[in-house]
């Protein structure tokens, strides 16, 4: 005989996801101290960026933004849309796909 496949009450479901968020939770404040630590160096990095900014760095900056503008002047919507996807997608594939090639 086959047996029959059971239907998920809604009470079970509504049990799942309470008993989820509050292993979440939990998890959450096991790592509270971990979480502060990551917020602390961020913000540390934060006001180093803003107060040390080596002309060099800014000037690479500048010109990559002048660059981008030169290139998108005179664009219409329908014309950055696509030059965004691509610049994006370029990106994309020099970020990630040099990760696949570590794992493997």
């Amino acid at each position: 005989m086959r047996k029959r496949k059971q239907v998920k009450s809604s009470s079970s479901i509504k049990n799942f996801f309470k008993s989820n968020y509050s292993k979440s939770w939990r998890y959450i404040k096991e790592s509270k101290n971990y979480i502060w630590l990551a917020t602390g160096i961020f913000f540390f990095a934060l006001i180093i960026g803003l107060f040390y900014q080596p002309p060099s760095v800014v000037n690479l900056i500048l010109d990559y933004i002048k660059q981008i503008l030169s290139k998108t002047e005179g664009m219409g919507l329908l014309e950055i849309i696509p030059f965004i996807f691509y610049g994006n997608t370029l990106r994309f594939c020099i970020g990630y796909i040099p990760g696949i090639i570590n794992i493997c």
